[in-house]
C-alpha cells in the first residue's frame, strides 16, 4: 500500500516493510516492523488495518502510519479466529469504520476511538466470502458470487441484490457506480465489470479473459491494473461494455501487492519492490473489413481523447496528412 510517498508492504513473517518512494526511480527500504505476521494491509489516511495469521491480540490490528520510520500500534479489533483456525480473509476501511470478513460473517466496527473499536453491525453471507469492498453506502461481499448490501444503516445491514458469476471472485474494486472484479475458474481468470446503479438489479456489462492469474487489482484513470503469478496486465475500461487488454509486463511475476505512486505502478513480489514506468496510451490501426476489388477500410482503435495524426502515401516515400 502506498501512502504519502511511502510504500507499506505486508511481508508475511517478515512483518511490515516500509519503502521511501519519494524518488520513484530510486526506492529505498527505511524500516521494518516485525511485530506482526502481516498478510494484507488496508489504509485510510494514516490509519492501517493489518490482517495477519498470528496477531498477538487474536484480531485485526490497527496501525498509525503517520511516522513511516516508526509505525505505531494503536489497538486491535477482536474478531477472533475462524472455526477452521484461519485468520480473517478480507477487510476494508471506509471513513471511521472497518469491515472484516471471517468465515461467513461480515462484521462492522467503529474505529473512531482507535484503542477501543466498537462493533456496530454484522451480516451473515451465503457466498463463502473471500473479501469485502465498500464505497459510501454500497457494500459488496464477494466470493462465490456477489452479495450487495445496503449500508445506509450500519446497524441494520441487509442484502438488496445478488450476482452469480462463474468461478470464484477473488478481488473487487469500486469505480463510481461500477464494480470491477476478478474471477478464477478452472485455472482461467476474467476481469468483469458490474453495473450497480440499481443495486437491486445489478447487471454484468462486460468482461475480458486475463492471463496473469491476477489477484491484486487497482484502478488508475480509465485503466484496470491486474497483478499475479503471470506478472502485470493493463486493461482499458473506458467503455465498461467492452474492456480490452492494452499491455502488460511479465517481469514482476508472482506479485504479492500492487499500488501506485503518481502514475507509476508499484509491484511487490517475494521480498522485492519494483516501480514501473507510466503506461503508454494504446493505439492500433486495424482492418475494418476484408479488402476487396473496391479497396479496403481501416479503423483506428485506442485510448479515448488521445490526439493522433494520420498520414497517407501513394508510394511509401512521400507522406501527407
Amino acid at each position: 500500500v502506498v501512502n504519502n510517498g511511502f510504500a507499506f508492504v505486508a511481508a508475511d513473517a517478515d512483518g511490515i516493510q516500509v519503502w521511501d518512494l519519494r524518488n520513484p526511480q530510486d526506492p529505498q527500504p527505511i524500516a521494518t516492523n516485525r511485530a506482526f505476521y502481516a498478510t494484507r494491509l488496508r489504509v485510510s489516511g494514516n490509519l492501517a488495518l493489518v490482517t495477519s495469521e498470528q496477531q498477538p491480540s487474536g484480531g485485526v490490528d490497527l496501525l498509525d502510519l503517520g511516522n513511516p520510520v516508526a509505525t505505531r500500534w494503536l489497538g486491535s479489533i477482536p474478531v477472533g479466529y475462524s472455526t477452521l483456525g484461519s485468520s480473517p480473509v478480507g477487510a476494508a476501511l471506509e471513513g471511521t469504520h472497518a469491515f472484516v470478513v471471517l468465515d461467513d460473517q461480515l462484521s462492522v466496527w467503529d474505529v473512531s476511538q482507535r484503542d477501543q473499536p466498537r462493533q456496530t453491525g454484522s451480516f451473515q453471507a451465503q457466498c463463502f466470502p473471500a473479501g469485502v469492498a465498500v464505497s459510501g453506502t454500497n457494500i459488496v461481499v464477494f466470493g462465490a458470487g456477489l452479495e450487495i448490501l445496503d449500508g445506509t444503516e450500519l446497524t441494520e445491514l441487509h442484502r438488496v441484490g445478488r450476482v452469480s458469476l462463474p468461478g470464484r471472485c477473488v478481488e473487487a474494486v469500486f469505480r463510481g457506480d461500477l464494480l470491477v472484479v476478478t474471477t478464477v475458474e478452472n485455472r482461467q481468470s476474467h476481469l468483469r465489470i458490474i453495473d450497480l446503479r440499481l443495486p437491486h438489479e445489478p447487471a454484468l456489462l462486460g468482461q475480458v479473459l486475463t492471463t496473469s492469474g491476477g489477484t491484486h487489482l487497482k484502478l488508475n484513470g480509465g485503466y484496470a491494473y491486474l497483478a499475479g503469478e503471470g506478472g502485470l496486465e493493463v486493461f482499458d475500461i473506458h467503455d465498461p461494455r467492452a474492456p480490452f487488454r492494452v499491455g502488460g509486463n511479465s517481469a514482476p511475476a508472482w506479485a504479492t501487492g500492487l499500488d501506485f505512486v503518481g502514475d507509476r505502478a508499484v509491484v511487490t513480489r517475494l521480498g522485492h519492490l519494483e516501480v514501473l514506468a507510466p503506461f503508454v496510451p494504446y493505439i492500433r490501426l486495424e482492418a475494418a473489413a476484408p479488402p476487396d476489388a473496391d479497396g479496403f477500410a481501416l479503423r483506428l482503435r485506442g485510448t479515448p481523447n488521445l490526439e493522433v495524426r494520420l498520414q497517407h502515401s501513394d508510394d511509401l516515400r512521400s507522406w501527407s496528412e
